[in-house]
């Protein structure tokens, strides 16, 4: 398959993923009244600020890359103030959006669809577990440390920093994104298997706050995921 087509794949799945998110119905509607009122720049602003604005852009955004020509083809107007707003929404993107309080430095996004599980862990946990195998007990070929698993339906850096707060003495890292069509059951299935596993951190026993926190690490994670696939 050549460069193009395979590309032409990649942004009808894009697509057909926002199209199953009811806020981006929602959010076209919107800007497509705004286009017919003559502010086409704004029904693309409307759109492209919580989009992935270039196709290799980690998905910390609820709406999937689209194309200018696609998506200007949608709203009903040029392609070329699609680009400029694109390229104004690139300018913000550093400082207006990303939650500072919370490292998506590393954070690796899989999965499709509109709805995210995470993990995410602060790294004194990782620092503590491979310490323990460096210098105390060398028989644990990966280090396993408390991580934190849990859903959103929307921008999964707020999600995080909503639930962890500012006052820590060092910021919880985000490092797997899985997105799915179906959050609840997926977290449902990866902790119901970790569990099985004797990886969850009761709350009761542990001295743990919250019920999402397993002795478990990204790679774990992922590899659950593609066998519930």
């Amino acid at each position: 398959m050549d460069k193009k087509r395979i590309m032409a794949k990649e942004t009808d799945l894009n697509i057909a993923a926002n199209f199953r998110n009811p806020e981006f119905h929602k959010r076209l509607e919107e800007a497509k009244r705004m286009v017919q009122m003559r502010k086409k720049t704004d029904a693309a602003y409307h759109i492209l600020k919580d989009m992935a604005v270039d196709k290799d852009e980690n998905s910390l955004y609820p709406f999937w890359h689209i194309p200018n020509r696609q998506l200007a083809d949608m709203l009903g107007c040029g392609k070329g103030v699609v680009y400029y707003t694109r390229k104004r929404v690139r300018e913000e993107r550093g400082t207006k959006y990303f939650v500072k309080d919370v490292d998506t430095s590393q954070m690796r996004s899989i999965g499709r669809g509109y709805q995210s599980v995470y993990l995410y862990y602060f790294p004194a946990y990782k620092l503590n577990a491979i310490y323990y195998i460096k210098y105390i007990d060398d028989s644990y070929k990966t280090p396993i440390y408390r991580c934190n698993i849990g859903k959103t339906i929307g921008p999964v850096p707020e999600r995080v920093s909503n639930q962890t707060g500012q006052q820590l003495p060092e910021k919880p890292k985000i490092a797997l994104v899985i997105r799915t069509d179906d959050c609840n059951s997926l977290e449902t299935e990866i902790h119901d298997e970790l569990k099985k596993q004797g990886k969850w951190l009761d709350p009761a026993f542990e001295n743990v706050v919250g019920e999402e926190w397993f002795l478990t690490n990204p790679a774990e994670v992922e590899r659950i995921f593609k066998s519930l696939s």
